[in-house]
């Protein structure tokens, strides 16, 4: 078992891959936080790589602190309360659920747009609006802060150009984000693309995440038990 912490190694560093490989066993495990180049030793030594951070566990469990770093930007960037705000949330997956109802709970007037029907009636059973992704795209000036957590163009030009300007636009989704950030500068739009949240506004939460997941890959793997 080898743990590769480092995701993106300085240039001026010539991190040694090959001589750390060498030194396992045939059928070993490499458990690292991002992509690693294919390298020929890897497949001679029949050496598996893992990537933790694509681990379903560790998404969910990271939903809470990337909920909580939005909350906190809103409060910085916004000059109302979060309470009787009007909030337009784009897609209910893992991020989408866990904002809709911190943000419920603190009092603002949550609309959750979603592709699925599905997710659309989960969202008014959490007590939240919701509407198809189409409608609530075609009334983006309604909103005072809109989330998106979709990793797909969303917000375009021609979408950006309804926003309002004292309206707070904050991306979730991680690359390559579903807004287009250089129209929303040329608008004079306020928008924020929040990546990596977890590790920013809360690292010691996000640390014993990622610690808890690569305990639990081991553990599967009954490598230690």
């Amino acid at each position: 078992l080898f743990f590769l912490m480092i995701r993106r190694p300085p240039r001026s560093t010539l991190f040694p891959y090959t001589t750390l490989f060498r030194s396992m066993r045939a059928g070993g495990l490499i458990l690292g936080g991002g992509a690693i180049p294919p390298l020929r030793l890897i497949q001679e030594k029949r050496l598996e790589y893992c990537n933790y951070l694509r681990q379903e566990t560790l998404s969910i469990a990271n939903a809470v602190p990337t909920a909580e770093g939005a909350l906190q930007m809103i409060m910085e960037k916004t000059v109302q309360t979060i309470a009787g705000s009007r909030v337009l949330i784009l897609g209910y997956g893992r991020i989408g659920k866990v904002l809709a109802a911190q943000l419920h709970a603190l009092g603002a007037a949550v609309t959750v747009a979603a592709r699925r029907e599905t997710d659309r009636v989960w969202a008014e059973l959490a007590g939240c609006s919701a509407k198809c992704m189409q409608s609530a795209l075609a009334n983006l000036s309604a909103y005072d802060v809109i989330l998106n957590t979709a990793p797909v163009l969303l917000l375009d030009r021609e979408v950006l150009q309804t926003v309002r300007e004292d309206a707070l636009v904050i991306d979730l989704a991680s690359r390559p984000g579903g807004v287009d950030f250089a129209a929303a500068e040329a608008l004079g739009k306020q928008v924020v693309w929040a990546l990596s949240l977890p590790g920013k506004v809360a690292p010691k939460t996000a640390g014993s995440i990622i610690a808890a997941t690569i305990c639990h890959i081991i553990e599967e793997r009954g490598i230690v038990t």
